[in-house]
C-alpha cells in the first residue's frame, strides 16, 4: 500500500501536470488563434473581437437552412433578423461586417447564392461606404474568408503571420478580457450574425448626456470625393440579384445627423442619383429627420440601435403599422420619377444645419 505521504504527493503531481497541459493548451491557442479564425478551442469567449467575416461564413456553410440575409456594415448590426423574419418571413441571417464595402457585399451575394437558394437580400449601406478603398481589405480583421473572396488560403493567412496579429498584443487582450475582466463589454452571437456592447449600454442608462457628451463627435467633412468602382459593384450585385428571383430591398442607413452633414452635399447628391440609376428604387432614411436629430437612438454618431433598426424595417415591410408611423418624416421611397424633390428636400437641410459645410464645399471646388 502506497505511503499517505506519496499518495499525496503523487496527487499533486497530477493536478499540476493536468493544469500544466490546460494552461499550455491554453497558451497555444492565444499565441497562434487570438482572433479565433481557426476556431480550435473555445477559449476566447468573450470581451475581444473575433474574425466576423471568417467565422459568419464557416457557420453559414453549416447552417443551410438560412435564406434571407441583411449585408453592409457594421451600422446594419441593427437590423435585427428576429424583426425581418416577423415581417417578412424567411429565416433571415445577419450577414453584416465591420467596414463592410459595395466589393465585400457582392462577393458576399455571390457565395451565398452559388450555395443556396435564396429569398429575401437586405443590402444597406451609407455614402461614407462608397468612397473607401474598393481594393480587398488588408488587415486581419477586415479579409474575407477564402470562400467568400475567391482569393485563396495564402492572402487570407498572410496578416496573421507577419501583421500586427503576430504581435503578443491581441494575446494580452484575450487573456485580459476572457479570464480577468469582469464584466463584458463586447458580446458576439454567431448564431444570429449579432454582437452587442453592454458596457455601453450600461453607461447609456446611468448617465444618458454624459454619455452623449463623451462619445460623441461632429467627423471632419470629407472635402473631396472621387467615384470609386463601388458603384460598379452595387450594380453587379442588384444584377444578381435580379437574375436569380432574389426579393431585393436597398436600405440608405439613417446615420445620425453629425454624419450627414459631414458629407459633402454636391457628392452627396450626385451619388444619390446614381443609386437611384442603377437600382431603380432606394429606401432612403438619410437626411435630417425626427430620428436622426435625436442622439438617443445611437450609440455614437456612426452606430444606431436595434431600436432604430427595427423602425427602419417597419416602415419598409409594415408601412401602416403603428410604428411605422410614428415618425412621418422618417424615410423616403426614393425612384427617378420623385428624385428631384428628394434631392431638394436634402438640400434644404444642409442650408437650414450645414451652411457652413456649403461654403467649405465651394470654397475647396475653387482650390
Amino acid at each position: 500500500m502506497m505511503p499517505a505521504s506519496m499518495e499525496s504527493r503523487y496527487i499533486w503531481v497530477i493536478l499540476i501536470l493536468v493544469f500544466g497541459v490546460f494552461l499550455a493548451n491554453t497558451t497555444a491557442v492565444l499565441i497562434v488563434d487570438p482572433q479565433k479564425v481557426f476556431g480550435l478551442v473555445d477559449v476566447n469567449c468573450r470581451n475581444f473581437e473575433p474574425n466576423t467575416r471568417f467565422l459568419k461564413a464557416a457557420y453559414l456553410r453549416d447552417h443551410p437552412e438560412f435564406d434571407s440575409f441583411v449585408l453592409g456594415s457594421s451600422r446594419a448590426n441593427a437590423y435585427s433578423v428576429d424583426t425581418a423574419q416577423q415581417l417578412v418571413g424567411g429565416r433571415f441571417y445577419n450577414f453584416t461586417v465591420g467596414g463592410d464595402t459595395p466589393l465585400g457585399m457582392l462577393r458576399k451575394a455571390e457565395w451565398l447564392a452559388e450555395n443556396r437558394q435564396l429569398t429575401h437580400l437586405v443590402v444597406t449601406f451609407s455614402f461614407d461606404d462608397f468612397i473607401y478603398s474598393d481594393a480587398e481589405q488588408e488587415r486581419a480583421l477586415e479579409i474575407e474568408h477564402p470562400w467568400v473572396s475567391q482569393s485563396g488560403w495564402l492572402k487570407f493567412w498572410k496578416p496573421y503571420l507577419f501583421g500586427p496579429y503576430a504581435h503578443p498584443l491581441p494575446v494580452a487582450q484575450a487573456l485580459y478580457g476572457n479570464f480577468i475582466k469582469k464584466d463584458d463589454w463586447y458580446t458576439f452571437d454567431i448564431r444570429t450574425g449579432h454582437y452587442d456592447f453592454p458596457f455601453f449600454r450600461r453607461q447609456m442608462q446611468k448617465d444618458p448626456k454624459a454619455y452623449v457628451e463623451n462619445r460623441f463627435y461632429a467627423p471632419p467633412m470629407f472635402e473631396r470625393f472621387s467615384k470609386s468602382d463601388s458603384l460598379k459593384y452595387l450594380q453587379s450585385l442588384i444584377h444578381l440579384a435580379r437574375s436569380k428571383g432574389i426579393d431585393l430591398v436597398v436600405v440608405i442607413n439613417p446615420d445620425n445627423h453629425r454624419t450627414f452633414l459631414s458629407f459633402r452635399p454636391d457628392a452627396y447628391r450626385s451619388w444619390l442619383t446614381d443609386i437611384v440609376r442603377i437600382t431603380g428604387g432606394v429606401w432612403d432614411f438619410s437626411g435630417l429627420n425626427a430620428v436622426t436629430r435625436s442622439d438617443a437612438g445611437y450609440f455614437e454618431q456612426r452606430h444606431f440601435s436595434e431600436l432604430v433598426g427595427d423602425e427602419v424595417l417597419t416602415r419598409i415591410f409594415a408601412p401602416d403599422s403603428e410604428i411605422a408611423q410614428r415618425h412621418p418624416d422618417f424615410g423616403s421611397w426614393v425612384t427617378s420619377d420623385n428624385l428631384s424633390a428628394r434631392l431638394a428636400a436634402l438640400n434644404s437641410d444642409w442650408i437650414d444645419q450645414g451652411g457652413r459645410l456649403m461654403q467649405l464645399a465651394q470654397e475647396t471646388d475653387r482650390k
